[in-house]
């Protein structure tokens, strides 16, 4: 029994796919700007919680756990942001089984806190309560959040009290602090809010995700839009409808997007003394390189150059502090 803590400073998109720790998920930055903000990975007695703060608008898709049930919480926001074709307000609950794809999208930055839970977790935990025991009550739960504005500085609260005084914490005090997390977070589902159906987005949603599915089966080569409607039979004006309800956005910035993440990506992963960025940016569709060079700059804020030449200017691949996290844990509130 104990109690680890490693926070990670964030400084680009690509890190954010570790805000749940495990999770195999892809993220994309839809919105211009450097990335910043954090992800504290913790484990209190054997239970996963993830805090992460960030600043600019993405896109998250993907699975959180393969065999564990994952409580997200929306803790700030700064703008709308959409789960499940619902919009999330803060102190919303969104509750993802294991194995199932979630997918998100964050008009903004916005700050974000998880547990998971395991089948006989949840049993344990909750053994007293026979509708909670039924693991079918876990199954794609939007919750809306409690009608109290003090519930989250209080949630936090009691999460900072183990960051803290971690190194000096009995057994006893440790699982007392583990059982006060689950159920301050899962207290929607305990109230037995009625669980929320899918809605009008649905459709817009399905459009999106079988042009994420095409692209990603292709990601080697830079995709066109009037190749996506012909592979996938959908007119441009549904295609773009779908987005622009989905994402806020048409279809062509979209994958423009996309694209400069996918350039991010391989420059930050690339060895500068093999890689040209000329090539690279080639390679994923932008043959003007003059423009390429100011959309991605106005994007990430910084230049291609930069990026390419980080892992060079890194002390180690993995950049954590064990010193901030209590600080960056208090912007939450």
């Amino acid at each position: 029994m104990g109690i680890t803590v490693k926070t990670l400073q964030l400084t680009n998109f690509e890190e954010l796919a570790s805000t749940v720790k495990g999770a195999s998920s892809e993220v994309i930055q839809l919105d211009p700007g450097r990335v910043s903000g954090f992800i504290s990975n913790l484990t209190i007695d054997g239970l996963p919680v993830n805090v992460g703060s960030f600043s600019v608008g993405v896109r998250t898709r993907g699975v959180l756990s393969p065999d564990q049930t994952t409580i997200g919480m929306l803790t700030s926001t700064d703008g709308r942001v959409v789960h499940w074709s619902r919009d999330m307000a803060v102190g919303d609950v969104l509750v993802t089984p294991p194995g199932v794809e979630y997918g998100g999208r964050y008009f903004g930055g916005a700050s974000v806190l998880t547990i998971s839970l395991s089948n006989s977790g949840i049993r344990s935990f909750f053994a007293q309560e026979p509708r909670l025991c039924d693991l079918e009550s876990w199954k794609k739960i939007h919750l809306r959040g409690v009608p109290d504005s003090s519930f989250i500085p209080r949630l936090l609260d009691i999460l900072r009290q183990p960051m803290t005084m971690h190194s000096g914490l009995t057994d006893d005090a440790i699982a007392f602090w583990r059982r006060a997390i689950i159920e301050m977070m899962t207290l929607p589902v305990v109230r037995n809010a009625a669980a929320e159906t899918l809605g009008p987005l649905a459709s817009a949603l399905k459009i999106v995700r079988e042009v994420e599915d095409y692209v990603d089966r292709n990601s080697l080569k830079p995709i066109h839009i009037s190749e996506v409607c012909n592979s996938l039979k959908v007119s441009r004006r549904s295609l773009h409808r779908a987005f622009l309800e989905t994402f806020g956005m048409g279809p062509v910035t979209f994958l423009r997007r996309k694209r400069l993440c996918s350039v991010h990506t391989t420059l930050l992963e690339a060895d500068p003394r093999l890689t040209t960025i000329a090539d690279v940016a080639m390679q994923f569709g932008f043959i003007n390189l003059g423009r390429f060079a100011g959309d991605y700059r106005e994007m990430f804020g910084e230049y291609p150059s930069h990026t390419l030449g980080e892992e060079l200017r890194k002390t180690g691949s993995i950049h954590y502090s064990s010193l901030s996290h209590v600080r960056m844990i208090k912007k939450l509130v």
